[in-house]
């Protein structure tokens, strides 16, 4: 028979076990609630450090065991200097992971949903050329394993979806309405290298898809009045030639023509 001090400790036992399961229950329920607003807080300080503006987002929903995440409303402010308060505005990203070891995190898809663009031109260049000025990648605060060593990321594959940029502010006054980016596809993004920084991954699909909107900008009349080097500095690849922006404002200036027509 065992003694009364060793019948007390094993009758405890079962509720010492059932308080230690239930620390760790609720624990990580605690953890997998609060999982989403800690990894928002840290892409929205990565995203504001690597950018040189505020960036902010909605929601963010992480779900590990399905390796997935979803982020809603992703807003990023504008250049100082600008009159609207945000250049960009996405309204969802999906993000699908192969594997997350605890120095690389490999993404095998995002998709980027309805990225909407507010396009201001001043005369010494646009909103979106200052931001891609601004980039400073090395500045930002990246992911660090416990021991201090950067986590590098591998997207495999990056694609932005139903795209559109707005004249908000341009030098000619011309009532042009929202213009459409092609999609925009970024295959193997840190890949050679075997991981590239946070910060990094995001300067190289920001500077894309900055120099996809100047570029459908430039086509439909949206930078008449720049000049020629100007131009040059916002990323239109004029060759000496001045083809798409003199097509562009002949179709500008008979869409204005028609339309005074009509009237």
């Amino acid at each position: 028979m065992l003694p009364v001090s060793s019948r007390k400790k094993k009758s405890l036992l079962p509720l010492v076990l059932s308080v230690f399961v239930a620390v760790i229950v609720l624990g990580g329920a605690f953890l997998y609630i609060n999982l989403g607003n800690v990894a928002k807080a840290l892409t929205e300080k990565i995203g504001t450090q690597t950018l040189g503006v505020r960036v902010s987002i909605d929601r963010m929903e992480v779900v590990p065991h399905e390796k997935r995440i979803e982020i809603g409303g992703l807003s990023i402010a504008n250049p100082p200097g600008y009159q609207k308060p945000s250049i960009l505005r996405v309204g969802t990203i999906r993000v699908v992971a192969e594997s997350l070891s605890p120095d690389l995190l490999v993404f095998d898809e995002v998709t980027v949903d309805k990225t909407a663009i507010a396009l201001e031109v001043g005369e010494r260049g646009t909103n979106l050329s200052d931001l891609k000025k601004n980039l400073k990648p090395k500045a930002a605060a990246d992911l660090k394993t416990d021991a201090g060593k950067p986590i590098k990321v591998i997207v495999k594959r990056l694609k932005i979806t139903d795209s559109s940029v707005t004249p908000a502010v341009t030098l000619v006054k011309t009532d042009i309405a929202p213009i459409t980016i092609p999609p925009i596809v970024l295959n193997g993004i840190g890949q050679k290298s075997n991981g590239v920084l946070a910060s990094e991954a995001i300067a190289q699909v920001m500077d894309r898809l900055v120099q996809e909107a100047t570029r459908a900008a430039a086509t439909q009349g949206l930078l008449q009045g720049l000049s020629s080097d100007v131009l040059g500095k916002v990323g239109v690849p004029l060759d000496g030639k001045t083809d798409i922006i003199d097509g562009a404002k002949k179709d500008v200036e008979g869409l204005t023509g028609g339309l005074k027509k009509l009237f």
